[in-house]
């Protein structure tokens, strides 16, 4: 049975992490994670164990292999961006790259708001220490936001009002992308109204344009996404409350949250020792 199997992963973990022969470590996480690979917890366990033993490298290794296996689990990207953060600040073309993976991924995931604020804490220090400050990634990473219908959404737009009190229109919207944003929401009928004083190119009028277009923006989910009460049409009555929103092992076209389908392991009493587990790592 599964619950049996994964019962005895349970126990030779502890065995070889009491042990902290890095040589036993990979052994018991290979075979066990051969067999639960949505165990998305211990994929974090097994790579932090490569990092505490010196292997930056293989801790990667690890990261990369637990995204192939569990391709569209939120947690496990953002543990793997938060690694990529960790030991690449020198690379930050290398960090973006996972970032960028991440979000093609999983980015509007209903609960992907962890790994996005991942991202925007990365690019945000950064725009601040240039000699002369430029917030153009932040202020693009929030646009992107808006137009994903996460359940952090509302503070994702409160966010950026504060964003903008402190930076240029520019900042938030290049030229380009305000001609874009503009006529996608004339096509869709609901670009704002012209304010007075916005005609110009001057700074202020610029914003008077800008902040409308993208509360408009932002306002748009509302109208086109309503979540659905009962995304899942044949709950199974055993499954903890908190298995609601975890990764699946499949995309789902559905922005609202899903259960996570953890077929391999079989059992509702595997399923709530695999999950109450990775809730203590993370």
């Amino acid at each position: 049975m599964a619950s049996t199997a994964f019962m005895r992963y349970l126990a030779q973990q502890t065995e070889v992490e009491q042990q902290d022969s890095i040589d036993a470590i990979r052994r018991c996480f290979d075979s066990l994670l051969a067999e639960f690979p949505l165990s998305y917890g211990h994929w974090k366990r097994y790579a932090d164990h490569e990092v505490r033993h010196g292997s930056v490298e293989r801790a990667t290794e690890v990261y990369e292999r637990g995204v192939k296996a569990a391709a569209y689990c939120v947690e496990l990207w953002s543990f793997y961006a938060a690694h990529a953060v960790t030991h690449w600040s020198a690379q930050p073309d290398k960090v973006r790259a996972v970032f960028e993976r991440a979000v093609r991924q999983v980015g509007s995931d209903y609960l992907a708001d962890k790994l996005w604020d991942r991202y925007i804490a990365f690019e945000t220090p950064r725009a601040d220490a240039s000699a002369t400050p430029d917030h153009s990634a932040v202020g693009a990473l929030f646009s992107r936001v808006l137009r994903l219908p996460l359940k952090a959404l509302d503070s994702y737009w409160a966010r950026l009002g504060q964003l903008a009190s402190t930076c240029s229109s520019s900042e938030l919207l290049d030229g380009a992308a305000e001609a874009a944003l503009l006529a996608e929401l004339e096509a869709r009928g609901v670009a704002p109204q012209p304010q007075p004083g916005a005609e110009g190119l001057d700074e202020g009028a610029r914003k008077l344009r800008v902040m409308p277009m993208l509360e408009a923006r932002y306002n748009l989910l509302g109208l086109t996404w309503v979540p659905n009460p009962n995304p899942n049409p044949n709950p199974n009555p055993n499954l903890m409350p908190m298995l609601e929103a975890r990764c699946t092992p499949h995309p789902h076209p559905n922005p609202g949250p899903g259960p996570n389908l953890h077929l391999a392991l079989g059992t509702s009493l595997t399923l709530t020792l695999t999950l109450a587990l990775t809730q203590a790592y993370t």
